[in-house]
């Protein structure tokens, strides 16, 4: 599957690049903004992975409205656990949360579960 994470903390970032690959995912890019996440759609990406914080001031949920109009599907991956905000998250209608740190049975098998879900 084709990934794109938009994810801020370059660690984590790294890590989830490094287990995506090694089980046999292609990561497209890696964005810490809106702008960088809207350019990288042109990759094609069938799965984003989204932080709802991210350090320049950007939202991931805006960063989601915008996948939901394009019908790319994405979750939310984050340490957020602000009421209001994570309110405005589920407003976008995610495929799923995923709390971090970040496991990384709980994203494969989000994975998998899409691939068998999507049309052939």
């Amino acid at each position: 599957m084709k990934i794109l994470i938009v994810e801020d903390e370059f660690i984590v970032a790294a890590y989830m690049k490094k287990f995506l690959h090694r089980n046999g995912h292609e990561v497209v890019a890696i964005t810490d903004d809106f702008n960088s996440s809207m350019d990288a759609l042109n990759l094609a990406p069938e799965l984003c992975l989204v932080d709802i914080r991210l350090s320049k001031g950007d939202s991931g949920i805006e960063i989601a409205h915008n996948l939901r109009q394009k019908n790319i599907p994405f979750a939310f991956v984050s340490a957020n656990n602000e009421k209001d905000t994570l309110l405005k998250a589920k407003e976008t209608n995610p495929v799923a949360f995923i709390s971090k740190p970040v496991n990384e049975s709980e994203i494969l098998e989000l994975i998998h579960e899409l691939s068998e879900n999507s049309p052939s």
